[in-house]
């Protein structure tokens, strides 16, 4: 009985030491490289009373620790290291000193890949899927013990479907099957919220994939499958703000992690604020500080930390799966300064990588604000090559809904292409007909073939790198609503599916025709320097006639639309300045070569991609 007594107390004993003993569970980022640009790192230190420390050593001469910063929560403490150039891959043993005992912990360098960065160009076709909407590959995944929301339903159009990482994996040759040379995915980060996870816009962990779409490993393992596809990969990043259930929203290293406000204020999603000579300071404050929504908490990218986090966490990604472009979500919601820095640091280790950021706004003007080169003035000249470019998606949805008007439908493209002056490089903006958060492109064009055609032979011809969101080339529809409709599954990604959309077989007719449409433009794209990065030239609109011609020197693409709702004969002599002595004209869908006399009959909604030829 003593010896019984005696033993538990020194098992009490153990367990109150235990319970008080200082330790590190997490470490941001999980690892680094070496050989970078920035020999300089910022770890975040997550464990058991972590407060009191003051300095800190390695084992080794190559890897210096620079010094401790505590932060509000004694759970949590910064150390700054500095990396030299030499420095071996392998795992560190760092020690913290001056806390109540020394805290050891191991922490991994890696080698830095020797890899290219291919970057997108105009001459890409990107697709953009929803991986929970797209294919479920491991329905074992579909609901995580422990895991904040657990409605997986596929009638519910807020709850999880499914959608993995390993189905993507599976249907890359549908997508290579389409002409696609790119692959953009919504943010794959874990999205631990309670309710309408599956988009992954709010983001709970940065350093982890959602484990309902799959591991960290198997996104580099699709990633390394498109590559040998010859399919280079987007990542979705957002920067702006976090889901609220982030670790380290919910434990806050300092309170000036985020944005508060007395009561919840949403931002005002107006980024003319940021260029308005006129604007009221609150607007712009607003703008920028204000949440995103609800459950959406904004950054303070202004804190050194925060953007120090941010900015390694892309680096950490675009080295860890090779990443060849970044799709910055809200981009104008972010403080410019910080934009100004991330991205220069980024680019300093990935001159290739391709960088584009979400700019939903109206007017070429606004958009162009946030470009590189552009010759307006702003303080802050944030280095953007690329942004997403909605005025062209407003054009396109004028003229095939068949707008007339003397700024509108095929004149408002012509105003929109007549104002890129105002980018350094418009041909590298990024073009699109939908996307996950606007109504489905089929559904626009009033479900008409001519003019779904019509659209895609802009898209695949004009200036630009075109995107395509998944199921337009099969004629997904709906228009966006609050229900989010446009966010359908892809059918056939599932088991039970009663039609697979994914084979020729599976498809209706039109169907089948939409698809070869969309197939043919794109391998016509990719194969015609004319239209991937010839020079443009268009005429003023007449009659709801628009012409334009791609070209180089060896090559004349003609394109005529057609956006009346009647047919039209169209007379070619007003052209003969870009057709000069071209005499024959192939249809690039079709194949069909014909003399190219003095008129051209299209039927209402119609247009025709020639290629001309003396």
């Amino acid at each position: 009985m003593k010896y019984n007594v005696i033993l538990f107390a020194f098992a009490f004993s153990l367990s109150v030491q235990n319970s008080f003993a200082q330790s590190v569970s997490r470490i941001d980022p999980p690892n680094w490289f070496n050989n970078m640009s920035n020999p300089n790192l910022s770890l975040l230190l997550i464990g058991k009373d972590l407060s009191g420390f003051s300095s800190a050593i390695c084992d080794k001469p190559q890897l210096t620790p620079l010094a401790i910063r505590p932060s509000s929560s004694k759970d949590i403490v910064f150390l700054d290291i500095k990396m030299e150039k030499d420095l071996p891959p392998g795992k560190y043993n760092l020690t913290l000193k001056g806390g109540k005992k020394d805290l050891k912990f191991e922490y991994e360098i890696k080698p830095k890949k020797d890899v290219t960065r291919m970057g997108l160009h105009s001459g890409d076709f990107v697709y953009l899927l929803m991986p929970d909407r797209f294919a479920n590959a491991n329905p074992e995944n579909d609901k995580i013990s422990g895991m904040e929301e657990t409605c997986t339903k596929r009638d519910s159009i807020l709850c999880r479907h499914g959608g993995d990482l390993a189905g993507i994996k599976n249907h890359i040759p549908y997508i290579k099957s389409l002409g696609a040379t790119a692959l953009w995915l919504n943010p794959v980060q874990e999205n631990n919220q309670p309710h309408e996870s599956y988009h992954g816009y709010a983001v709970t962990d940065h350093y982890k994939i959602d484990a309902r779409l799959g591991s960290n490993q198997d996104y580099v393992d699709l990633v390394n499958e498109a590559h040998k596809r010859d399919l280079k990969v987007v990542m979705d990043l957002v920067l702006n703000h976090t889901g609220n259930m982030h670790y380290l929203y919910r434990h806050m290293p300092d309170s000036t992690w985020y944005h508060h406000f007395k009561a919840f204020t949403r931002t005002n999603y107006r980024a003319t604020t940021l260029m308005d000579p006129y604007a009221a300071s609150s607007d712009r404050e607003r703008m920028q500080d204000a949440w995103f929504d609800k459950h959406m908490p904004d950054l303070n990218q202004k804190n050194a930390q925060v953007a120090r986090y941010l900015t390694q966490n892309a680096i950490w990604w675009v080295e860890t799966a090779s990443l060849d472009a970044l799709r910055i979500d809200t981009w104008a919601y972010s403080d410019p300064g910080f934009l100004d820095q991330w991205y220069r640091e980024v680019k300093a280790e990935y001159p290739g990588l391709f960088i584009f950021g979400e700019v939903w706004d109206h007017g070429p003007a606004v958009q162009a604000w946030f470009t590189s080169g552009n010759g307006l003035s702003h303080k802050v000249k944030v280095p953007l090559e690329a942004i997403t470019d909605f005025q062209f998606y407003y054009s396109i949805n004028e003229i095939v809904q068949g707008k007339q008007g003397w700024t509108e439908g095929v004149a408002r493209m012509y105003y929109t292409l007549a104002q890129d002056f105002l980018y350094r490089d418009p041909a590298k903006n990024i073009i699109f007909l939908d996307n996950h958060d606007l109504s489905r492109f089929w559904s626009v064009c009033g479900e008409n073939m001519n003019r779904f055609k019509t659209g895609i032979n802009l898209l695949m011809t004009l200036r630009g790198i075109p995107v395509m969101q998944y199921g337009t080339e099969i004629l997904m529809k709906n228009f966006a609503n609050p229900d989010a409709r446009v966010r359908n599954d892809f059918p056939g990604g599932w088991p039970a599916d009663q039609v697979n959309k994914f084979e020729a077989s599976g498809r209706t007719p039109a169907e089948q025709e939409a698809f070869d449409h969309v197939s043919k433009m794109a391998r016509f794209r990719t194969s015609s320097q004319a239209v991937s990065s010839g020079k443009l030239i268009q005429y003023v609109p007449e009659d709801g006639i628009y012409v334009y011609f791609r070209y180089i020197e060896a090559q004349v693409v003609m394109v005529v639309v057609n956006s009346n709702d009647k047919p039209k004969d169209i007379d070619l002599s007003r052209y003969r300045e870009s057709i000069a002595k071209m005499k024959k004209a192939k249809n690039v869908v079709s194949g069909a070569e014909s003399e190219l006399g003095t008129a051209l009959h299209l039927e209402a909604g119609e247009s025709v991609v020639l290629e001309l030829k003396p």
